[in-house]
């Protein structure tokens, strides 16, 4: 493909766009957007990030080792350890029996009002 003027001028819009809306990310976050986007660790953020989006089903504890590892991640820019990976398999498996047992709560309290 033949580089010209427009090309690369094409290729600046794109670009701007994405950092327009990798911006905008960052902000409802409430992260830098510098800091993210020199992070070496940028994956691990992003699973942190996922898994931020479940707070409202964590426990205080879950959510005192979410934070902990931000920091370890976000602030101190080291990678997930073995360590924090565990704790966070460990958050999720609890979110998913929590959500699993409000669903069977729910069914039952249904098949109960479906009954009188």
């Amino acid at each position: 493909m033949k580089i010209d003027l427009y090309n690369n001028h094409e290729v600046f819009i794109k670009e701007s766009k994405q950092d327009r809306e990798i911006r905008l990310w960052c902000y409802h976050l409430g992260i830098s957007f510098n800091t993210v986007m020199h992070h070496p660790h940028l994956a691990d953020i992003r699973v942190l990030i996922d898994l931020r989006n479940h707070w409202t089903h964590m426990s205080e504890k879950d959510q005192t080792i979410w934070n902990k590892a931000w920091r370890h991640v976000y602030e101190h820019e080291y990678p997930l350890n073995q360590y924090y990976k565990r704790l966070l398999v460990s958050i999720v498996d609890g979110i998913e029996y929590r959500k699993e047992r409000l669903k069977h709560i729910q069914a039952r309290k249904n098949k109960r009002l479906a009954a009188v």
